[in-house]
C-alpha cells in the first residue's frame, strides 16, 4: 500500500471510531420483557407495573423468546440480540426479585438499542402512581 493510501485508511479509521464513540449513549430504566410491554404500553400505571414485574415472570420461556426492552423516562427502547442475551444473563444472576433497574450503554437505531453493556444500578426513589 502506498503511503498516501495508508494515511487515508488511518484517517478513516480514526474518524470512524470517533464518530462511533460520540454516538454512544447511556440510559437508566426498568428492564421488561416485550410480551409484558405490549400488554401495558400506554397504560396509565406503567411505572407501577414495571417496578412490580417478578423474576419468575420476566424469565418465562415465552418472555425470553420475545426479547427485552427498557422503560426509561416514559419511553420504551427495545434491546437488540446482544442486549437480549446480556439482559437474560443479568436476570439469571441478580439477587433482585423485581424492579430490575439497569443502566444500558449503546447506540440506537429506530427505537432499538445496539447494546454494549447492561448493569444493575440502585433503583431511584419513586412516588407511587395513582392506582
Amino acid at each position: 500500500m502506498k503511503p498516501k493510501q495508508m494515511f487515508l485508511v488511518t484517517v478513516a479509521l480514526i474518524v470512524g471510531t470517533g464518530s462511533y464513540a460520540a454516538d454512544q449513549q447511556v440510559w437508566e430504566g426498568y428492564l421488561v420483557d416485550r410480551t409484558c410491554r405490549a400488554s401495558i404500553e400506554g397504560d396509565s400505571n406503567t411505572l407501577n407495573f414495571v417496578r412490580a414485574q417478578t423474576k419468575e415472570c420476566i424469565l418465562m420461556p415465552s418472555c425470553k423468546r420475545a426479547g427485552y426492552a427498557i422503560f426509561t423516562k416514559g419511553q420504551w427502547l427495545n434491546l437488540d440480540k446482544k442486549g437480549n442475551a446480556l439482559a437474560e444473563k443479568y436476570l439469571l444472576t441478580t439477587t433482585r426479585a423485581k424492579a430490575f433497574y439497569v443502566q444500558v450503554e449503546g447506540t440506537t437505531k429506530a427505537g432499538t438499542v445496539r447494546t454494549k453493556t447492561i448493569g444493575e444500578i440502585p433503583e431511584p426513589k419513586v412516588e407511587k402512581e395513582k392506582e
